[in-house]
């Protein structure tokens, strides 16, 4: 492997590679590890992340003094990717490089209340 070069690990079948953490705190809560691949919910489309970072708020999820998700979470509010499927909508989003636009709410949930 070159200087600078990153070297990717690939996950088992069913499952993903990510970042997360299972108790709140600072950095080192992290571990990039093996998860169960999410599944996709109503009117969602998966993305095949291919670039992501962490921002402010996902650092205060992290220490739990925005709000404190499941554990164990996945944080990333900031990615960009290929959809890779679509359940229920316009499959011809099907292969679409997409980012994940942050600060969309529904107004509804109590994460965007």
């Amino acid at each position: 492997m070159e200087e600078g070069e990153i070297e990717v690990q690939r996950a088992a079948s069913g499952s993903i590679r990510a970042v997360r953490f299972h108790e709140f705190g600072g950095p080192e809560v992290l571990s990039y590890e093996e998860a169960p691949t999410p599944s996709p919910k109503f009117g969602e489309a998966p993305v095949m992340v291919k670039a992501a970072s962490i921002n402010h708020i996902d650092i205060w999820v992290e220490k739990g003094s925005y709000y404190k998700p499941e554990l164990p979470h996945i944080p990333g509010a900031d990615a960009a990717g290929i959809v890779e499927e679509v359940n229920a909508g316009d499959s011809s989003l099907v292969g679409n490089r997409v980012i994940v636009y942050p600060v969309l709410a529904c107004f509804h949930c109590r994460f965007c209340i």
